[in-house]
């Protein structure tokens, strides 16, 4: 026959103070001293030598082969309900679950029925549901709603148009102030109603809330450290990390922003795309850089656009190649220099289809180096030059040595500095006036009339057509110069 200790012959209550969760077995067992059992004098009745009690587990728990909710979470102190399913022997105790209360007292570790440790209730917590505050309306001592509201982020800048003066339309230069945006309030600053937050709190102070407060449904979850992630009532979820974040995906990843994306780095940003990268922009596209912009292209670079291209450069601008260089230009080509022009090349050719006009004093300044120019034009020989002219033209002789060649066949002006500057040939078949002491040196022939109002030594072979009038008159006034004698009118 069943005797009385018999599982469902007798069925006996306890309730009682848990006093150790150390269970050795990992089951989440834990020692309980029951009221009505076990005396409160740890000397007579040691914690170690209470019973262990295992905790009944809801049916979505499976609890077998680590299936299911870990049976974990009960306190040292915590007061719970249950029966001994040994009935009358009362040493094989069931957890059905926690009673929360308002303690009034603290811990008195050196009795029985209390947190032995001392830790619960909480100090601050005496006289105060045991109901986590966030749950009630005292939410806002909570210490997660402190360090929220007091860390917001604030006037957190964004990136606008750049300013621009010198290039560009004026009506690409979009001039935008700076705008700022501020992290939003936890809760959306709204209240939460008991008893409609349930709220899960751990020991550390991690934090899940679903909260069905009429006006202000949310879902939020906390960590002790301050990383949270909250879903607002209007649907708009706030993430703060308090650290570093880590995001892995092992396939594809799509993002859909339907309105703006702003995003602000205080540091530095690296971006590595091991594949190819397409960025297309259907609207207007600005790139604003404060420091320095460096980019290295191993293979080609294709721009193509479709109206103005325009470039403005504070300092220099350097090209370098190690190929050629050609510039495709199908309408006009302006370039206005208000310094100086360099220009070194191997050879230079120009091709005007039209007529070519030059507004400038050309110099040319080395040795062995023939010049061809076309155009009113003025030009300053200083080496062994050899000019050919074949239009109006000022030709400015600043020194001979080694000697020049001219060779001038329209209406032309020869002017020496300083006073005597040797030439080597000069050929001249139309009208000239040459002011100044020249000497001659090489064949000479002037074909044209031609007045000279300076000092004239020719000692080469030289063809005078049309100038004894006027060589008689410059040679009767005039000193010699030290190149040799004067020729004799019609030598």
């Amino acid at each position: 026959m069943l005797g009385k200790s018999f599982m469902g012959k007798e069925f006996i209550w306890f309730q009682g103070v848990v006093e150790s969760i150390d269970d050795p077995l990992r089951l989440g067992r834990v020692q309980v001293r029951s009221l009505g059992f076990h005396t409160d004098d740890k000397v007579l009745l040691p914690t170690s030598s209470l019973p262990w009690a295992h905790p009944l587990q809801p049916i979505t728990s499976a609890a077998i082969s680590g299936i299911g909710t870990s049976p974990t979470g009960i306190l040292n102190g915590s007061w719970v309900i249950g029966f001994f399913r040994d009935g009358i022997l009362a040493q094989e105790p069931i957890i059905m679950g926690t009673i929360g209360g308002i303690p009034i007292e603290k811990a008195d570790s050196s009795k029985g029925f209390y947190d032995p440790d001392g830790i619960f209730p909480k100090e601050d917590m005496i006289d105060e549901s045991d109901t986590s505050r966030l749950a009630r309306e005292e939410y806002k001592d909570h210490r997660s709603m402190i360090v929220k509201n007091g860390n917001i982020l604030k006037e957190v800048p964004t990136a606008v148009w750049p300013k621009m003066s010198k290039v560009g339309p004026k009506k690409l230069r979009k001039e935008q102030e700076v705008k700022k945006w501020t992290e939003p309030t936890p809760r959306g600053g709204k209240s939460s109603k008991y008893p409609f937050n349930k709220v899960f709190e751990s020991v550390s102070g991690h934090v899940k809330e679903y909260d069905d407060t009429p006006g202000n449904r949310r879902i939020h979850e906390y960590h002790t450290a301050g990383t949270f992630e909250e879903i607002q009532d209007n649907g708009t979820r706030v993430t703060k990390i308090v650290k570093d974040n880590y995001q892995i995906v092992a396939g594809d990843d799509y993002v859909y922003v339907q309105g703006n994306v702003n995003v602000t780095i205080k540091g530095d940003c690296n971006l590595l795309v091991e594949g190819d990268m397409t960025t297309q922009v259907q609207g207007d596209y600005s790139l604003s850089v404060t420091g320095n912009k460096i980019e290295k292209i191993d293979g080609s670079h294709l721009i193509e656009v479709g109206t103005d291209y325009s470039l403005s450069a504070g300092t220099g601008i350097n090209q370098h190649t190690d190929g050629s260089k050609s510039d495709v230009v199908n309408g006009n080509y302006s370039v206005i220099y208000k310094g100086d022009y360099n220009l070194t090349a191997k050879d230079i050719n120009i091709a005007a289809l039209g007529s070519l006009t030059t507004k400038a004093v050309i110099s040319a300044q080395h040795g062995a180096t023939n010049l061809s120019l076309i155009g009113g034009l003025k030009a300053s020989l200083t080496g062994g030059l050899s000019l050919e002219v074949s239009s109006p033209l000022l030709v400015e002789v600043i020194s001979g040595t080694p000697a020049s060649s001219i060779i001038m066949t329209p209406a032309a002006i020869v002017k020496t500095s300083p006073l005597l500057t040797q030439l080597g040939n000069l050929v001249h078949t139309g009208t000239a006036a040459i002011a100044g002491a020249v000497g001659i040196t090489g064949a000479t022939t002037i074909a044209g009339a031609t007045g000279i109002t300076g000092a004239v030594a020719v000692t080469g072979a030289g063809t005078f057509t049309g100038l004894l009038t006027s060589l008689t008159n410059t040679l009767s006034t005039h000193t010699h110069s030290s190149f040799g004698t004067p020729p004799t009118p019609g030598t």
